[in-house]
């Protein structure tokens, strides 16, 4: 506790001054010579007046002390910190060996009329379905206006509701390796049934985007960066984004994006050596007024991209990792692979 800065005659002065100004304050520190603050703390030093007409309780604060918050927020930094840091590179071990694919969904836009939705089950089956794919999702599940951009949804036939349905059918019955937070996905804000929906099921769900290191049973890492969007836009290089971050951010030998509903790919070697796969998502949005406004053009490759991940593959070489010019051509070639690898295992017994 600290020491009291006051004697006991200055205290018995100040209670004698508020007896005879009947605990009037101003009063009180006018004769004093005083500031009314200082009068209120010598106030709490003397206690209650003994000639006092009520006495009020004193309230437990709902406020922490401050000893309590700064343990507290020294708690919760360090929780925000290795949250993030666990972030950085998400270490997978994948339990598949030899060649597999990964199926990355572009943005679906469910409840869009817009929406390619022959494709979007297609794909959906073959996630579900192919023993030797995983799935990934890039973000913007469903439109999900909101503010001024709630009026949108006169001009569409799927409610709000329906959509949350359309989303549970495509999210619920695939076992994915990552879901993206896309910026439509995001406006839910606080609450959103997107998260809840991939905790039960287990996935990594994650806002932006994801970084991830996939380990082999081999051995093999295979470093895949996936992000709604990256930072940068050309008009003139629809992968603009995607390929700074390849130059100047980390060296992955897959980075994905979506988000601005056109599609490429490209093949980039690093001032290291290494061959990095690049890969726009143009999602299943087809049909777009917006679009249409501003007289952007059809960019209908890779709704989705299916990716080839070949372990056996050095990572100076194009091999270890493609984009398919198709995901059905490119299930032919793993299915290829596949049974390449399985003849070679079988020979080597």
């Amino acid at each position: 506790m600290p020491t009291n800065p006051l004697s006991p005659n200055e205290l018995a002065r100040t209670q004698a001054v508020l007896d005879r100004n009947q605990w009037n304050i101003t009063r009180a520190a006018r004769e004093l010579g005083i500031s009314r603050s200082a009068v209120q703390n010598r106030i709490r030093l003397i206690g209650k007046p003994a000639n006092a007409k009520f006495e009020s309780p004193r309230l437990p604060s709902p406020i922490r002390d401050l000893d309590e918050l700064i343990a507290d927020r020294i708690k919760e930094s360090r929780r925000s910190k290795n949250a993030d840091d666990a972030r950085d590179l998400i270490k997978i071990h994948v339990n598949i060996e030899g060649p597999f694919g990964l199926l990355i969904f572009g943005d679906p836009h469910v409840d869009d009329a817009g929406c390619d939705f022959e494709t979007l089950a297609r794909h959906r089956d073959i996630a579900i379905n192919h023993p030797f794919v995983l799935a990934g999702n890039i973000g913007d599940n469903l439109n999900n206006w909101i503010g001024r951009l709630g009026q949108l949804y006169a001009h569409q036939t799927t409610t709000a509701a329906e959509g949350w349905k359309l989303v549970e059918w495509l999210i619920r019955p695939i076992n994915w390796l990552f879901l993206i937070g896309g910026n439509h996905d995001l406006w839910m804000g606080n609450g959103d049934p997107l998260q809840w929906i991939a905790s039960q099921a287990g996935s990594l769900y994650e806002p932006h985007g994801v970084r991830m290191a996939l380990k082999q049973p081999c051995g093999t890492v295979t470093r895949i960066h996936c992000r709604h969007d990256f930072p940068g836009h050309s008009i003139y290089h629809s992968l603009h984004g995607p390929k700074r971050e390849a130059l100047m951010g980390f060296r992955d030998h897959l980075i994905v994006a979506g988000h601005k509903h056109v599609g490429a790919s490209e093949q980039f070697v690093t001032p290291e050596g290494l061959v990095c796969q690049i890969v726009r998502v143009a999602g299943y949005k087809l049909a777009d007024a917006y679009a249409r406004q501003l007289a952007l053009k059809k960019m209908a490759i890779h709704a989705a991209a299916l990716i080839i991940i070949d372990p056996k593959e050095p990572e100076t070489g194009g091999g270890r990792v493609w984009c398919a010019p198709t995901v059905e051509k490119g299930i032919l070639f793993l299915d290829s692979l596949r049974s390449d690898y399985e003849q070679t295992k079988k020979s080597k017994k």
